[in-house]
């Protein structure tokens, strides 16, 4: 679809109006980018689907749709790509928490210095998340993600502190702007036991990985004893 069919299709969309004038500007914009890219395959689904992930995510988190995009730092001015997906990686990983049967979920106050992202409570327990957007997809594999695990576990272990969990994880979002996904859950549950191997199975630190609709968790949630 040409230019002016796409931002027909934005403005006529269900999404705030903020987010309709950043997709529009990004859609004129001379630099690609996933979202750019996913944007011209099937402006109408990538749309839809947004929208009803914001309105999923603003049911969870009490706010509107727009609050539950901005609130993770997001700023419609930032054109930089990267900044976009990462804020929608947050918004997809409140939703699948949630899905899983976390409650209490909020983002965490950016102020209180080095930290993980959302906090939620499962089984009685508190955990923090830290959440990491990966622009992999068919290159993803447990190599991959450890160099980010390493660069991100600090986040969490200090966030466990202040927040006084004895439990955490690390949620990697694939593709946030990709709804169709590339992989399925037996491949994604693969790749995140193997990463959760890596790093001497840590009783007290959960991997998720996020592709399209589907997510995964290993180890999987129960009632566990922490442990280093």
């Amino acid at each position: 679809m040409d230019r002016s069919g796409i931002l027909k299709l934005i403005q006529r969309s269900a999404l705030p109006g903020d987010i309709r004038e950043y997709l529009a500007r990004v859609v004129g914009g001379g630099s690609g980018s996933s979202l750019k890219a996913a944007l011209k395959e099937d402006p109408a689904a990538l749309l839809k689907n947004m929208d009803r992930l914001l309105g999923e995510a603003s049911g969870i988190l009490g706010c509107s749709k727009e609050e539950a995009l901005f609130i993770t730092g997001f700023n419609k001015n930032d054109l930089a790509p990267e900044r976009f997906e990462a804020a929608l990686a947050e918004i997809r990983a409140v939703v699948f928490l949630n899905r899983e049967g976390f409650s209490a979920l909020r983002f965490i106050s950016r102020d209180t210095g080095t930290s993980a992202d959302i906090f939620g409570r499962k089984n009685e327990q508190n955990y923090v998340f830290e959440v990491c957007c990966c622009q992999a997809d068919k290159d993803l594999n447990a190599e991959y993600l450890e160099l980010k695990y390493d660069k991100k576990r600090r986040q969490v272990n200090s966030s466990r502190k202040k927040q006084k969990c004895a439990f955490g994880g690390l949620i990697f979002a694939v593709r946030p702007s990709d709804f169709k996904g590339f992989a399925d859950e037996e491949a994604l549950k693969n790749i995140a036991g193997e990463l959760h191997e890596r790093k001497n199975k840590p009783g007290n630190t959960h991997v998720c990985i996020l592709s399209g609709n589907s997510g995964v968790a290993f180890p999987k949630w129960r009632r566990l004893k922490a442990s280093v």
